[in-house]
């Protein structure tokens, strides 16, 4: 027990340090509540721009806890990272069609049709966007078949109610202490990693019945912005750049605007 009878002042008992270890771990602990603090408040305030209607939004207060699967009732999942911390999101099927409801207004076939599962996706990922200003966030991935790590975990339920219609998101993050910055050797061993870079470009808003009408040969409008097409750069789930398109004398570019700290 720290500070107990015989414990040398310096927090070393039989010879084992234990001061740093738990200050090391209740800081994890501490790390991974404010963060689902701060992804369930975001939610809260990108719920009255998202969903329809007078919304009552509630989450409980972070706990240890690890993502369970219930057996027979298929859930979804979101993946995002914020303050280089990952950030789950899962609805299982019952508040998938609540959210839909709340969403759009309408109820939810069962199962879902591949556009009603499209439009729930995208609603999620605007729940999930990025505080304005925190520029150490990325955008939600949707992940068919990663689910929340247990080691370590916590969870917060966060509930979206219309009166008629209540959604429950499960939220998860692991508490982890942070990684040691890496020295210099370090850094020169892993420059020469290849890494996977994927652009994701924002093309324009389009109404439900336009894209219900598309066909192979279709062709769909970019909302050019001010002349200009921007496209989040991402490695994995952690985007770390914004560009827009252009081109050089010889061939189409991006041009990077902003680049992530990392």
């Amino acid at each position: 027990m720290i500070g107990a009878r015989g414990s040398s002042p310096s927090g070393v008992s039989g010879g084992r340090p234990v001061w740093r270890k738990a200050r090391a771990a209740r800081h994890a602990e501490l790390d991974a509540a404010a963060g689902l603090r701060r992804l369930a408040h975001a939610i809260s305030l990108n719920a009255t721009r998202t969903l329809r209607g007078t919304l009552d939004v509630r989450y409980s207060e972070p706990q240890s806890g690890s993502y369970v699967g219930a057996a027979g009732c298929p859930d979804r999942a979101w993946r995002c990272v914020a303050a280089d911390r990952e950030l789950w999101c899962v609805i299982a099927a019952p508040g998938q069609s609540s959210l839909f409801a709340l969403a759009t207004g309408w109820p939810s076939c069962a199962p879902p049709s591949p556009i009603e599962r499209s439009i729930l996706s995208d609603c999620v990922e605007r729940l999930l966007e990025r505080a304005p200003g925190d520029a150490r966030s990325a955008s939600a991935r949707e992940e068919e078949h990663a689910r929340p790590a247990s080691a370590g975990a916590w969870r917060c339920t966060l509930e979206i109610s219309d009166g008629p219609h209540t959604a429950d998101l499960q939220l998860f993050t692991v508490a982890r202490p942070a990684p040691p910055a890496p020295t210099l050797g370090e850094s020169a061993r892993h420059a020469h990693i290849p890494l996977a870079l994927s652009g994701h470009f924002v093309l324009s808003s389009l109404a439900l019945a336009e894209i219900a009408g598309w066909k192979t040969g279709s062709l769909v409008k970019i909302d050019e912005r001010a002349g200009r097409l921007e496209a989040a750069l991402r490695v994995g789930a952690l985007t770390v750049a914004r560009a827009e398109l252009g081109n050089d004398a010889k061939r189409r570019c991006l041009r990077l605007i902003e680049l992530r700290p990392r």
